[in-house]
């Protein structure tokens, strides 16, 4: 799926209230792919369990949360932010068929 500004993701990699996933929303997108191949880089803002909002850049967001996880067990011990589309997002693009874009 192609990224576009304010949709919807989940990142992992900053804990808040016990949970190490939260809900975020795309502000950047640097470069042109699609997740299905392979990561593409966004900036995002991110809303913590019982905390403040907060920004993170050069995110890698992941087709789906295996993927982003994958990634990140292989980052130790540098444990950064990666993002994935969360399911609503993914059943709200095969909606539209396949070859189209969510814009």
């Amino acid at each position: 799926m192609k990224p576009r500004l304010s949709a919807t993701c989940v990142i992992i990699g900053t804990t808040s209230n016990g949970t190490d996933r939260h809900p975020a929303i795309i502000n950047r997108i640097w470069g042109e792919g699609s997740t299905i191949d392979g990561p593409v880089t966004i900036n995002v803002m991110a809303f913590p369990d019982c905390g403040s909002p907060q920004c993170f850049t050069s995110v890698p967001l992941f087709n789906d949360k295996e993927k982003a996880e994958t990634f990140l067990a292989t980052q130790s011990p540098y444990r950064p932010v990666v993002a994935y589309w969360d399911m609503w997002v993914g059943e709200i693009d095969h909606t539209l068929g396949a070859g189209k874009e969510n814009t």
